[in-house]
This record gives C-alpha cells, sequence and structure tokens, in this order.
C-alpha cells in the first residue's frame, strides 16, 4: 500500500501551535475609517458632545461596535480623531487670484459651515472643551490653530505685511461669525455677513492702533517696509 501523504508540520520551522491556530486580523479599511469619523461628526453635530454614543456611531456608520473599539478605544479618542479630520476641512476655499476676493471667500466658508451648525454642536463642544483637555488641545490646534493661519494669509496678501494688532485681525472675522451667526436672535444671511466683515477688516482704522493712520493700499505698504530696509 502507498504510503498516505502527510502535510508538513509548521512547528517544524519554530512556530507555536498557538500561533497557527490564532486568525489573522484584516487589515483596517480606510472608508470604514471614514465612515465612522463622518458618523460621529454628524452626532456630534445633531445631538452634541454629550449625548454622542458610541453604540449611535457604530448604527451610522454601518459597523459593529468592535470595528469602532478596535481603532478608538473610548469615545474621547474617537471624538479627537473626528475633529482633526474636521480641522483639516475648515477655510479650504481656493484662491481665486485676487487677494480682497479671497478673504471675502474664506469669511464666506467659515460663515457657510458656522451657519450649518445645529444648536447642540458648539455648547456641546465648548462644554467638552472646559472638562476634557485632551479634547481641548486638539480644538485649539487642529481647529483655532487652522483657521487662525489661513486669515493669518489672507489678511496678509490682502493688507500687506506687519500689519498692526495682526494677532487680533485674524480673530476678528471668526468672532464676529460666532456672535453674529449663532448668538444673535435675526442673524443676517452668511454671505452678505462675510462681505460686511471683509469690507470692516480692510477699512482704514478697524482697529486701535490704526485710528491715526491714513489710507494706504497693500502696495503702498510693502513699498513703505522696503523703503525704510
Amino acid at each position: 500500500m502507498a504510503n498516505r501523504a502527510t502535510a508538513p508540520d509548521p512547528t517544524a520551522s519554530g512556530v507555536s501551535r498557538d500561533e497557527v491556530r490564532a486568525p489573522r486580523g484584516r487589515p483596517r479599511s480606510p472608508d470604514r475609517d471614514d465612515a465612522i469619523l463622518n458618523a460621529t461628526l454628524e452626532l456630534l453635530e445633531t445631538v452634541g458632545y454629550d449625548q454622542t454614543r458610541l453604540q449611535d456611531i457604530a448604527q451610522l456608520a454601518g459597523v459593529g461596535l468592535g470595528t469602532i473599539y478596535r481603532r478608538w478605544p473610548t469615545k474621547q479618542d474617537l471624538v479627537i480623531a473626528a475633529i482633526r479630520l474636521a480641522g483639516r476641512t475648515i477655510t479650504t476655499a481656493p484662491s481665486v487670484g485676487d487677494p480682497q476676493r479671497d478673504l471675502v471667500a474664506v469669511i464666506e466658508e467659515l460663515a457657510h459651515q458656522m451657519r450649518g451648525s445645529s444648536e447642540a454642536f458648539l455648547p456641546g463642544l465648548l462644554a467638552a472643551i472646559q472638562t476634557e483637555p485632551e479634547i481641548a488641545a486638539v480644538v485649539r490646534t487642529e481647529v483655532i490653530g487652522s483657521i487662525r493661519s489661513r486669515f493669518h494669509q489672507v489678511l496678509e496678501e490682502a493688507l500687506g505685511e506687519d500689519l498692526p494688532d495682526d494677532d487680533l485681525r485674524v480673530d476678528i472675522a471668526p468672532a464676529l461669525l460666532f456672535f453674529k451667526l449663532l448668538l444673535d436672535t435675526a442673524p443676517e444671511p452668511p454671505d452678505q455677513l462675510a462681505r460686511r466683515i471683509a469690507d470692516l477688516l480692510q477699512r482704514p482704522g478697524s482697529t486701535p492702533a490704526d485710528h491715526n493712520a491714513s489710507p494706504r493700499s497693500p502696495t503702498t505698504h510693502r513699498n513703505m517696509k522696503e523703503a525704510s530696509s
């Protein structure tokens, strides 16, 4: 009788039987990651941070709860990842080659993003910032930092470099949008408000340091700087 063929023993190469029996995990799917993060942002906007539950995120994303836990062990970890994703999409309006129009476009985009937020989103996020230091740090660096960086860029292009009180100027538009769109009882249309804020930022005397300054264009400002150097 012919000898029956036997399969090679994988333990002969030094691999333990436990390792042989253990199933290989499937690689992480970027599509699932995006679905989970977008579902998190949607729930943060509609119900707020405190009322956002991992079970609801899993259901909205169409994944199992274990899929979320394998990626983000806690709700806080998941929210932080979602905020980082949101921070990359804030004030991304492309340049049209005209500094003044670029400034209006960036303000308009932020206005529409703020206007699109539900009443539960910002109060919930502000509450989380007060009680969750890790979330607060991410909001400041990924969201507020991104907004400030973009506004600093468009203001410098529109008004010239080394503007007086530039640290205050970059905060004027977001602060006014926050107050006028989210706290005012009768907010005006975002596009109209964005144009008014852009006009204000470009108006001589818009900050205390400019009250005694004469009007000048960005080109004049740069020429004066070059002449003094």
